[in-house]
C-alpha cells in the first residue's frame, strides 16, 4: 500500500516540476559558494585538486548505473527536509560570512535531494561519491 507522499512522488510531472524547482533554488542559493570553490581551487595549488571531484564522483555512480538500475526508487520527504535544514544553515553561514560552512551546506542539500528524489536505498547505494564531494570544500584558514 502506498502512502499518499509516495504516490505523490511518483507523478511525473510534480516529479519534473521538484527538479525544475530543485534546480533553480540551487543555482540561485549556491552560485556564489560554487564561484567561490572555483576561485580557490584555480588560485591555489593546495586546493587545485577539487576540479576532479566532481568528474570523480560521477564516474563512481556511472560505475554503479546497474546496481543503481535494480534499486526502487521510493522518494522520501526526509530529504526534503534535509534540504531545509542544509538551506538554514546556508543562511546562517552566508550572514556569518563563513564559507567553509556554506559549502559544506551544498553538499548535504546534494544529499537532501537524493533522498527526496530516489530514496535511502539509493542514497546508500550513493554514499561514498556523495561523501567524496566533501573533498572539494578547502579547508579553513
Amino acid at each position: 500500500m502506498h502512502s499518499d507522499s509516495s504516490l505523490l512522488l511518483q507523478n511525473k510531472y510534480f516529479n519534473l516540476f521538484c527538479w525544475v524547482a530543485f534546480v533553480c533554488a540551487f543555482i540561485a542559493a549556491y552560485f556564489n559558494v560554487l564561484s567561490g570553490l572555483i576561485s580557490a581551487w584555480y588560485n591555489s595549488d593546495d586546493y587545485s585538486h577539487g576540479f576532479a571531484i566532481i568528474p570523480i564522483a560521477v564516474y563512481m555512480l556511472w560505475c554503479k548505473r546497474e546496481v543503481l538500475r535494480n534499486e526502487i526508487i521510493r522518494g522520501s520527504w526526509a530529504g526534503f527536509f534535509v534540504a531545509i535544514v542544509s538551506m538554514m544553515v546556508h543562511l546562517i553561514a552566508w550572514k556569518s560570512e563563513m564559507t567553509t560552512l556554506a559549502s559544506v551546506s551544498m553538499v548535504i542539500q546534494i544529499w537532501g535531494a537524493v533522498i527526496f528524489f530516489f530514496g535511502f536505498s539509493i542514497f546508500r547505494q550513493c554514499i561514498f561519491p556523495l561523501a567524496l564531494l566533501f573533498l572539494m570544500i578547502p579547508v579553513p584558514s
